[in-house]
């Protein structure tokens, strides 16, 4: 019976504790052409996670704590975007759509 019961209480622990990372997801794209940037960096800015867009200008950063971050985005050629105040929540997945704009050089 007290194996029942710690195998239980074992699942139940792994259950829980499962579906508390959270997923943020996106798409870069061009803000004048709707163009999606290839290889664009999505980061959350104070972690080690960072991710380039896929060839559609797709993104997915999975396994995230829960809590509010900033997330950052850069592109060669492009102003930088970023965005505070994102809130993750356990179990959830959080989307992005995220247009960008050339930067404009003035020498």
């Amino acid at each position: 019976m007290k194996q029942l019961l710690t195998l239980f209480f074992g699942v139940l622990i792994a259950l829980g504790s499962y579906a508390q990372s959270a997923t943020l997801k996106g798409k870069v794209t061009d803000g004048e052409t709707g163009t999606p940037l290839i290889g664009a960096t999505v980061i959350l800015v104070g972690t080690y996670k960072g991710v380039s867009c896929d060839l559609d200008g797709n993104f997915e950063i999975k396994d995230i704590k829960p809590g509010d971050y900033t997330v950052k985005i850069t592109f060669l050629g492009y102003a930088e975007k970023v965005y505070t105040g994102i809130e993750l929540q356990p179990g959830k997945t959080k989307t992005l759509k995220v247009t960008m704009k050339p930067r404009s050089s003035t020498l």
